[in-house]
């Protein structure tokens, strides 16, 4: 991981130093090893460094070959394919930096460099010779590129605040997006808004040229829905799936000191450090995997550390459990966050990931994988209906029952009426839809009635206020959610396919990211791993769900290795991020309660203070029935959030002042 910054001055003024090294002070925390700044004429890089790979022991950025110059947050996975088709002289692998990889890529294949890289990557190049600007985010937008453009300038960076420090960016802040956080439903509405207006995210897998006179985006890849995979025995299928799932865990095992990874008692994450400790052993390594895991206090009694123990038992294992009478330690990580997040969607993951960076870097251990997400091993429940169109009524039958088994757990805890709602999600739905040509109530009949319908329930579960709701055309917004989220396709792969391009996606890498980074961490996911997509979303649908078990492959090809209680683990409805969240925060109630104790007639105009502060009464009285038979647990968890949801926007607002 590091922090990035560049601008280019379109109309032919000459960039100012002092202005690149304000936009890399803003993001210090992303590279404490050193920065560095170019400029030349209307165009000028920064780069602020952290060493996460052995090559990048010798990186110094920006850094120009010819007439070309780069700065870049990247790790390339294929360097050893790149290596033989480029030309280094001889140069040993070891001592060529991942920028001069991409550097070389885009001498040779030009804008088309970006169908050669694998990897997490955002960068940018400035290419003397045609004038022009190109930029770059990886396949699923692990790292993050920000920009701002406008007829006289374009300025990216890694963070929103490092373009806030420059004087021609307009703080205006995005109505709509406050409201998709005040909200909580609309994160995933799309791929490139922020909280400010014409400050944009650079989408996942696209990239981007900018010259005097005009921008254009291309987006370059997208997984292919045609594209099928055979065996002819599922051991191949197996055998091929660990090929591929050992490459992309090896990849991220790259660093240039240690390396960790988060590790609760599920299957995903289990598999990613099995996998790695594998790995690491029939390197001949001596160095241990270090893993960080969220317990609850009374450990003896804790679900999720009786499943991860059996991780640990097999041993080279350096394991942290962190437990919430601890979390003291990482209150500073919280304060920092609260005060300095740029993306208020941040706040609902401050819970066990930033714990876990935070501890992370007291390890000094700057390099962090995790499990997110693991539903790339699975697949679309839609195969249900392709089973019965095809005539397959007993497997259909079989597999239906198979998911009214596995779902059973989840549907008890969080659905009324469990029994009626799995016999319609997975007998009567797919028999409507295989034999009756419905297309959906929602998308077909009423569209704006659906979206409106869900836009009041919206308000009234939430702390918006409603004038300001409807302002901002909040029923609108919910169809366009709808409209992202919609499949496109009919078939079960074509549903993955689509899955995998979600806004919500990246989103949530973005936020894992910008955790990480808070801690001057990186966060690693081998989950999204191009060649492990791509080689999943190609199986056929009964290699990735099997007899109601989701992830089915990966169940099955991580049967050696991860303990067989975590393989063939259902639905156990342990959720320690709420306790976690809601624990860290009781260090900061003092906060809580100075905020809640003004008048916050400045965030009146967004949020309902009427319900707030009926909120907050409740809140403290909560106090005194947490321990009682008529305490609502789920009622109490939803207050504190909205609560907290408040304090932050409150923090974050006044900053913009």
């Amino acid at each position: 991981m590091s922090g990035i910054a560049g601008i280019f001055n379109r109309a032919g003024r000459p960039v100012e130093r002092d202005d690149l090294n304000r936009m890399l002070a803003s993001i210090a925390h992303r590279g404490p090893y050193g920065t560095g700044v170019w400029t030349n004429g209307a165009i000028g890089f920064g780069h602020c460094l952290l060493h996460t790979t052995p090559e990048s022991l010798q990186e110094k950025l920006p850094l120009t070959l010819e007439h070309l110059t780069i700065t870049c947050d990247a790790r390339i996975d294929n360097r050893e394919e790149l290596v033989t088709v480029l030309d280094f002289k001889g140069r040993p692998l070891s001592e060529i930096t991942d920028s001069e990889m991409i550097l070389a890529s885009y001498e040779r294949w030009g804008e088309g460099c970006v169908d050669k890289l694998l990897g997490d990557f955002a960068f940018a190049i400035w290419d003397v010779r045609e004038q022009k600007l190109f930029c770059a985010r990886d396949h699923f937008g692990c790292k993050p590129f920000i920009y701002y453009c406008s007829e006289r300038i374009f300025a990216f960076a890694s963070d929103v605040k490092a373009l806030l420090e420059l004087p021609g960016v307009p703080r205006s802040l995005n109505e709509g997006r406050i409201a998709d956080y005040l909200v909580d439903d609309l994160e995933g509405i799309d791929k490139t808004s922020t909280l400010y207006q014409n400050i944009f995210r650079l989408a996942a897998t696209t990239t981007i040229v900018v010259n005097k006179v005009q921008i254009k985006a291309r987006q370059y890849w997208q997984p292919d829905p045609e594209r099928e995979i055979k065996y002819k025995a599922e051991g191949d299928y197996l055998e091929a799936f660990q090929e591929v799932f050992a490459t992309s865990v090896r990849c991220r095992l790259r660093t240039a000191d240690k390396v960790g990874s988060m590790l609760s008692g599920g299957l995903d994450s289990a598999s990613i450090v099995c996998m790695g400790r594998e790995l690491l052993l029939q390197d001949g390594k001596d160095e241990k995997l270090l893993t960080f895991s969220a317990v609850s206090d009374d450990e003896k009694s804790c679900v999720e550390g009786s499943y991860l123990d059996t991780v640990l038992a097999k041993g080279h294992l350096n394991a942290h459990k962190i437990r919430a009478n601890q979390l003291s330690a990482h209150v500073p990580a919280l304060e920092q966050f609260l005060y300095h997040s740029d993306d208020l969607f941040d706040e609902s993951s401050t819970n066990i990931p930033l714990i876990a960076y935070s501890a992370a870097r007291q390890q000094k251990c700057h390099v962090l994988l995790d499990g997110v997400d693991g539903l790339v091993t699975s697949g679309d429940n839609s195969y249900l209906i392709e089973l019965l169109r095809a005539g397959r009524i007993f497997s259909f039958a079989k597999e239906a029952a198979g998911n009214v088994t596995y779902q059973k757990p989840y549907y008890r805890q969080h659905v009324r009426r469990p029994q009626l709602q799995l016999f319609l999600a997975y007998w009567l739905y797919p028999l409507l839809r295989a034999y009756l040509p419905v297309t959906g109530i929602r998308s077909r009949f009423a569209p704006g009635i659906a979206s409106e319908r869900h836009a009041e329930k919206l308000v009234a579960e939430s702390i918006i206020n409603p004038a300001f709701a409807a302002r901002v055309s909040l029923a609108d917004r919910v169809a366009t959610m709808w409209q992202a989220q919609a499949p496109t396709a009919n078939t079960s792969r074509g549903k993955h396919c689509a899955y995998l391009m979600v806004p919500f996606i990246t989103a949530g890498l973005e936020r894992y990211e910008r955790l990480a980074a808070s801690q001057s961490v990186e966060s690693r996911h081998p989950f999204f791993d191009k060649r492990l997509v791509e080689f999943c979303a190609a199986l056929p649908t009964i290699q990735k769900l099997s007899g109601g078990w989701t992830k089915a492959i990966l169940r099955k090809a991580m049967s050696q290795i991860v303990p067989a209680a975590i393989c063939w683990r259902v639905y156990a409805g342990v959720n320690l991020n709420s306790y976690f969240h809601f624990k860290l925060r009781e260090h900061k109630r003092s906060l809580l309660k100075e905020t809640m104790a003004e008048k916050l007639s400045d965030i009146g105009e967004f949020i309902d203070l009427k319900r707030l502060s009926s909120i907050w009464q409740q809140y403290q009285q909560d106090a005194l029935l947490e321990t009682s038979p008529q305490y609502a647990y789920n009622e109490g968890i939803n207050r504190k959030w909205r609560l907290w949801q408040a304090v932050a926007f409150t923090l974050w607002l006044r900053r913009q002042a």
